[in-house]
């Protein structure tokens, strides 16, 4: 298998970057008129009918993004957030899918300025779906900017957030904006250096971005045995050592991809026990053992991160039981960040 570090468009060079993202709004935008919008006191509403009963994960992806594409090219990106806000309502488990089509909020002529990039981040309102809608405004602006530093100063409006995890979810999206920018995981990761107090959140983002899927159609391709410790070793090979430090973290990433298709398939089926014992346990287990073994280099960090981030996957399938085999499966060393995650996740 290729190891996800092989990725042929890391030094992608800016003008495909940007004609993607314009093929991609312009095609959520022509196939929105396929979808018969319900009107509502003058406004777009799509009922979580319209698209949580679609067949398919990916025809719901479809469904979401070319609605919410057609609220704001027509009423804005507000009015837009607001019909998301309605349809996540509505469905919540929609949340498990609603990322990728946020970023359709950004199908908005001309492309946002930094200003309006500043002031939509501080909108509480447009951090949902894990600051997808944030996320598809960064990319959109991306496409206009003339120089990394346009970009990298969008971290001031973060450190002037009052609420600490807004200050957190902004600088991680200014970094998947930094890479999307460059291109090229270093320069990136430099530039979040200039902003001590946000560097751990920019750097995620940085490594968030160079693992995405490159196309929709490869969402939930397992990585598996690709995921190399010398392969994040060369990746977080930077200048700045605190920077080296925040990109192992974030490594917990990488193993998250293969955790979040084993959920989907969990999701799919009568009794989920089998997928659990058989597929997602192992896979966060040696997602697991792989953190803690760069202890110096942010081990740790990068194995509470994973805890979590398995603990809030199994989370809406309301049986406390698989969060409890989680934690009782990891690795002694985590344990207690396991526990605790849980403890507060379940309130």
């Amino acid at each position: 298998m290729t190891s996800p570090l092989d990725r042929s468009d890391v030094r992608a060079p800016r003008h495909r970057r940007r004609l993607v993202l314009l093929l991609a709004v312009a095609a959520a935008l022509l196939s929105a008129a396929s979808f018969a919008l319900m009107r509502s006191s003058g406004r777009s509403t799509v009922s979580a009918s319209d698209c949580a009963k679609v067949n398919t994960f990916a025809a719901r992806e479809d469904c979401l993004r070319e609605a919410l594409a057609s609220e704001s090219s027509s009423r804005g990106v507000r009015s837009a957030a607001m019909l998301l806000a309605e349809v996540l309502e509505d469905n919540p488990r929609m949340r498990e899918l609603c990322h990728q089509p946020s970023h359709a909020i950004a199908a908005v002529q001309p492309a946002p300025s930094a200003s309006d990039v500043a002031a939509y981040m501080g909108d509480s309102q447009l951090h949902v779906c894990d600051w997808g809608v944030v996320h598809g405004l960064l990319f959109a602006f991306v496409s206009s900017a003339s120089d990394v530093s346009e970009v990298s100063a969008l971290l001031d409006a973060c450190a002037a957030l009052s609420d600490t995890s807004a200050r957190v979810g902004c600088a991680d999206s200014v970094g998947h904006a930094l890479y999307e920018f460059t291109g090229e995981f270093a320069a990136a990761a430099d530039e979040c250096v200039r902003f001590e107090d946000l560097l751990r959140d920019c750097v995620s983002g940085v490594f968030m971005q160079f693992f995405s899927p490159v196309a929709p159609s490869d969402r939930g391709e397992a990585l598996g045995s690709a995921i190399r410790l010398e392969d994040i070793a060369d990746l977080c090979t930077l200048e700045s050592r605190d920077a080296a430090a925040a990109c192992y973290r974030a490594s917990h990433y990488a193993y998250s991809q293969v955790l979040g298709p084993i959920r989907y398939e969990m999701s799919r089926v009568d009794d989920p026990a089998d997928l659990f014992e058989e597929k997602f346990l192992p896979a966060y287990v040696d997602g697991t053992e792989f953190c803690l073994s760069f202890p110096e280099y942010g081990g740790y960090g990068c194995a509470e991160e994973l805890s979590r981030m398995a603990l809030q996957l199994l989370l809406p399938m309301g049986d406390p039981t698989l969060l409890e085999a989680v934690c009782a499966a990891t690795p002694a060393a985590a344990q207690e960040f396991c526990r605790f995650a849980s403890s507060s996740l379940q309130g």
